[in-house]
């Protein structure tokens, strides 16, 4: 984007005429490239101002300072009779800086250069085969590949955030770890994708819309089932998002509020949902003990529904468990027979990242009072009895518990223990320590689960239809799950063992669970793979030196052997350094 502003220089005096294009067309056809519908009449509502044919004239463009806003215009002048000299240059300036520091390819006015980048001698794999070839890449513009970010997983989105019980969607942010304002600049989901983009992207977004959104805008958290006319006002809810451009609904079943929905709520959401030809992604109610009921509830609902669904994060949690995974194997497989879309993704680590109050039996979990219970003394001991007798039952391995973190700096040195650590610590029984915990900071803690077993990971990704996912929250907290930092690396650090790049398999194939599959399964006909004509990003690693250097001491290591990443065609990391660059785009379905 910078290396091209420096060519409007040669514009002064001169009406934009690019590619026979008027003035105002042009910047219309560079919003429009940002994914704005209509942006004459989004132009006009912000600033007053409607552009015109042969309407902009460049006078004088001077240099400013290096960075996002490389070249700032001087004088502008907007040849509109009907607005005052003031308003059209302010317009005129608003509207040029606006275009421009989105990220919009400069190349459109850099007309005697044929490619920005020329990658030259590249082993590539498009996406789609298994088998890489040596060949150069030309870059020009919006390119080909995907780094785009699935975002609003698990019942949880930034939007929509509707209704009187906004302040419970905050809640279930913060039980996560995260704070987000009380008073959020957007409602609907539109508002949010256009306050996305008004702000700028580094990577490219593809939104989901969370049931814990729709349900906390419609009833709180209610732990009810919803009556049929709240379950409506959800399917409205959701239906307006679908149609200004999410790709589906998540639901966060083990989570509140989610974890109220009935059979009927989630097949009214879901068809909703088909009939958009959106996916319906599920973070089951039980990856554990529960885990096949818990497959063939999604696949149910899937049928019932008519609609494409996806299992988030698929894996079988707890030593027990781990030989379920090949019983839900079958649920899927089963159901992929007989023509239900039915997918998944998984990520390459053995230990799962969600609050800590998931551990609590359901009676207590769900209830919404159960704070003000824990900080009553008689209350507590009484709970503390039937806490110590229900583990007793069904042990939990404290040790294999670790706290992330922690809302309050009381506690702040408690993250990275685990739970039998901590409770050493204090000389408290694991379950006393649990509660205390979970008292002190409100329930806002974040904890990982060291409970599932690196075969079955590998197993899970031998499946075709698994995608490979980071299932990350990035919220700028201590501890965060190491998966933030290094899941794909790590990933493709493992098939260094299986063999060198072009004689194992196991490259091509992650390589497609990263990029061509996950485009398919959320509907990006144009990206995941390369092809002249093709949306896309590009990352060039090095295969002998690509490897995740974090951990779940150090979580926020970057990962080595990545020297460059593009994405829509702009270098966001040049010979392996970071660069500010906002050239992703808020993505709407292709449908």
């Amino acid at each position: 984007m910078v290396r091209a502003f420096p060519d409007l220089k040669r514009y002064e005096g001169e009406i934009l005429l690019p590619r026979r294009q008027s003035g105002a067309d042009w910047v219309l056809q560079l919003l429009r490239f940002r994914g704005w519908e209509n942006p004459a009449e989004r132009l006009k509502r912000r600033t007053g101002w409607a552009p015109s044919p042969e309407s902009l004239r460049v006078v004088n463009v001077r240099p400013r300072r290096r960075g996002r806003e490389n070249f700032s215009f001087q004088t502008t002048v907007v040849r509109q009779p009907s607005v005052s000299g003031r308003r059209r240059r302010f317009c005129l300036y608003f509207l040029l800086w606006l275009a421009l520091s989105l990220g919009i390819n400069g190349e459109i006015l850099a007309e005697e250069k044929a490619y920005d980048y020329v990658i030259k001698g590249a082993l590539v794999f498009d996406g789609e085969s298994l088998v890489p070839k040596r060949q150069d890449l030309a870059i020009s513009g919006d390119l080909q590949g995907v780094t785009t970010e699935v975002i609003g997983n698990c019942g949880m989105s930034a939007a929509p955030v509707e209704g009187p019980h906004t302040g419970e969607i905050a809640a279930v942010w913060r039980r996560e770890g995260v704070e987000i304002p009380s008073e959020l600049p957007w409602k609907s989901f539109k508002e949010y994708v256009n306050e996305s983009e008004f702000q700028g992207l580094e990577t490219n977004f593809a939104g989901l819309v969370g049931h814990g959104n729709l349900r906390s805008s419609v009833m709180g958290m209610a732990p009810r089932a919803a009556t049929s006319q709240e379950i409506e006002s959800m399917r409205a809810l959701l239906g307006e998002a679908l149609d200004q451009g999410a790709f589906g609904i998540s639901f966060g079943l083990v989570y509140l509020p989610g974890i109220f929905a009935s059979r009927e709520e989630l097949v009214r959401l879901c068809t909703e949902t088909a009939k958009h030809d959106g996916l319906c992604v599920f973070h089951i109610r039980g990856e554990g003990k529960g885990l096949v009921e818990a497959v063939r509830e999604a696949v149910e609902i899937g049928k019932a529904a008519k609609a494409r669904i996806h299992i988030s994060h698929l894996k079988a949690a707890g030593q027990n468990n781990w030989p379920k995974i090949d019983e839900a194997f079958q649920v899927i497989e089963s159901a992929r027979a007989e023509g239900l879309s039915v997918t998944a993704d998984a990520y390459p680590y053995t230990a799962s990242f969600a609050e800590l109050g998931v551990v609590l039996p359901d009676e207590l979990y769900q209830d919404p009072n159960r704070l003000n219970r824990l900080k009553d003394p008689v209350e507590k001991k009484k709970i503390l009895e039937k806490l110590e007798a229900h583990y007793r039952q069904s042990p939990v391995s404290w040790d294999k518990i670790r706290v992330a973190t922690v809302a309050g700096k009381r506690n702040f040195t408690l993250q990275g223990k685990s739970l039998a650590e901590i409770a050493a610590l204090f000389r408290k029984s694991p379950v006393e320590m649990l509660i205390d915990l979970l008292t002190m900071e409100e329930f806002k803690v974040s904890a990982f689960f060291h409970s599932q077993s690196e075969a079955v990971v590998e197993k899970v990704f031998s499946k075709p239809y698994v995608a490979v996912g980071s299932d990350s929250i990035a919220d700028g907290s201590v501890m965060p799950h190491p998966r933030a930092y290094g899941a794909f690396p790590k990933r493709l650090a493992s098939c260094s063992k299986a063999g060198p790049v072009g004689q194992s398999p196991c490259w091509g194939r992650t390589i497609h669970q990263m990029t061509g599959l996950p485009a398919k399964m959320m509907g990006l006909r144009e990206r995941g793979r390369l092809g002249t004509g093709l949306f896309a990003d590009l990352v060039l690693f090095d295969p002998a030196l690509i490897r995740d250097g974090a951990d779940y001491k150090n979580p926020k290591v970057p990962p080595e052997g990545i020297e460059w990443v593009f994405v829509n065609g702009k270098p966001v990391v040049q010979k392996g350094r970071y660069q500010p660059v906002h050239s992703g785009l808020f993505l709407t379905p292709q449908r």
